[in-house]
């Protein structure tokens, strides 16, 4: 220590200048808390420079000094203590992608939710939920995921945070929907819907629209109201100057109007659509839904955009998109009565579904359309087979939930039928019984008339049934 009247350097712990004999004074030093302050400065530094080791190291030792204190603290201090270790693992855990090390996310957004609890935070908490939600989303663990939106909606409620509770909604709304739990999807997505427009948030009316939207073609099998909602969808979305969701809003919108036979305005929608579309995922979605509107119109180029968003899909490395990617390449092929080529896309999507994490329908689909296929390649007892699996799952999923039932229920009578099976003409009149009611949904004469003629899997239950009546 240095003397402050004659600058002599004396050891550490004089207490008297060995020299002069002053009384030395031990230099300041920063207090535990003003150091990790420092650290964390520090560490939110080279984030934002980019240099992720460095970053990691300053939040490391933060958080080391932190927990020294933690334990030794009161329980008054130590709530502040326990959000201050909040913020810094907030501030840790995305790096850890980036860092090459995603096994380190996880255990920081639990540790993060523990310590939510613990302080009793409620901004905390419904961050750390929302966030771990999320996590689990991403990585479709749908069953781990669900209780954190369920606690995330109730607690948002109660802060009278109707966006966010809206959100946490529609999510749990689309996991649900993935694990085949329809019952709940459509209120959760009502409610949400009903919270957005107490908020008086356009872009998230533009995306409740677009969630009702799905609700209604895939869902409820009532195209003509999805219509109706991907129209406010793509209104809002203008309004908001939201280009992304407008143009996935048109693509749907354009698969709607395909499911009702209006071809024309199907196609006019998709030009729109591919106008504006910047993002790959609307990319892949423009293919699929241009691929089936022109195999539904017996179009030759079919082929070439199921193809098209196949070889993008691929590229995406996305399950979902993959799958319905390769849903549209199989129905060009049988449509032109390619069945052993259709066998190859099915094929992968069974293996997608094997991974886990789509919706619960999938398989429902793939294995009517791997019925289809055998039917027709001479393995009537593989199609009965495949096709016993598809409507026996229909019937434990229920039809509400499934995309064109009815296409189920029609392949399975094709497969009946073939071995003159007498209880095919069932599955016949439950095929042309749930597209009736979907039908009668359609006010709009004309239109219904389209969708009874226009779109390939009526007609098919239509002649079928004419000609079994013949």
């Amino acid at each position: 220590m240095k003397c402050p009247q004659c600058g002599f350097d004396n050891p550490d712990g004089f207490v008297f200048c060995g020299k002069c004999g002053a009384r030395l004074e031990a230099p300041a030093r920063p207090d535990r808390q003003t150091t990790i302050r420092q650290l964390k400065e520090a560490g939110d530094n080279a984030k934002h420079n980019a240099d992720l080791v460095t970053a990691l190291d300053r939040y490391d030792e933060a958080l080391a000094r932190l927990d020294s204190i933690i334990s030794a603290s009161d329980a008054t201090l130590q709530v502040q203590l326990l959000k201050q270790r909040f913020d810094l693992l907030a501030e840790r855990w995305p790096l850890w992608g980036e860092a090459g090390r995603p096994d380190r996310v996880e255990p920081d957004l639990q540790d993060m939710l523990v310590l939510a609890r613990r302080c009793g935070d409620g901004a905390r908490l419904s961050k750390a939920l929302t966030l771990l939600a999320h996590f689990y989303l991403d990585r479709r663990r749908y069953d781990s995921a669900r209780p954190l939106l369920e606690e995330v909606a109730s607690l948002l409620h109660t802060q009278n945070d109707w966006a966010g509770e809206a959100t946490a909604l529609a999510d749990l709304a689309r996991a649900n929907w993935r694990v085949g739990r329809f019952d709940t999807v459509a209120e959760a997505f009502q409610r949400a819907h009903e919270l957005r427009r107490r908020a008086s948030d356009p872009i998230g009316l533009a995306r409740s629209y677009f969630d009702l939207g799905l609700l209604y073609r895939d869902g409820l099998s009532q195209a003509v109201h999805a219509v109706a909602h991907f129209e406010k969808s793509i209104e809002y979305a203008r309004h908001s100057a939201d280009g992304e969701l407008e143009a996935h809003a048109l693509i749907e919108l354009s698969i709607s109007w395909t499911r009702l036979g209006d071809h024309a305005r199907a196609t006019t929608a998709l030009d729109q659509a591919q106008a504006q579309t910047a993002d790959a995922l609307a990319s892949v979605r423009l293919f699929i839904a241009r691929a089936d509107t022109l195999r539904e119109t017996g179009s030759p180029d079919a082929a070439e955009a199921a193809e098209r968003a196949v070889i993008l899909s691929s590229e995406r490395a996305q399950p979902d998109l993959e799958w319905s990617a390769l849903l549209a390449r199989a129905a060009v092929h049988q449509a032109r009565g390619e069945w052993q080529a259709a066998l190859a896309p099915i094929e992968r999507m069974q293996q997608l579904e094997r991974t886990g994490g789509l919706h619960a329908y999938g398989a429902i689909w793939s294995h009517s359309l791997l019925a289809h296929s055998q039917l027709h390649t001479g393995q009537s007892d593989r199609a009965m087979a495949a096709s016993l699996h598809a409507s026996n799952a229909l019937q434990n999923h229920g039809s509400t939930g499934v995309p064109i039932p009815q296409t189920i229920l029609w392949t399975h009578f094709k497969v009946l039928n073939a071995v003159n099976d007498p209880s095919a003409f069932h599955y016949l009149r439950q095929a042309r019984e749930t597209m009736l009611t979907q039908a009668n949904t359609i006010n709009d004469g004309a239109l219904r008339a389209r969708f009874l003629r226009d779109v390939a899997i009526n007609r098919a239950i239509g002649d079928d049934w004419a000609n079994r009546h013949a």
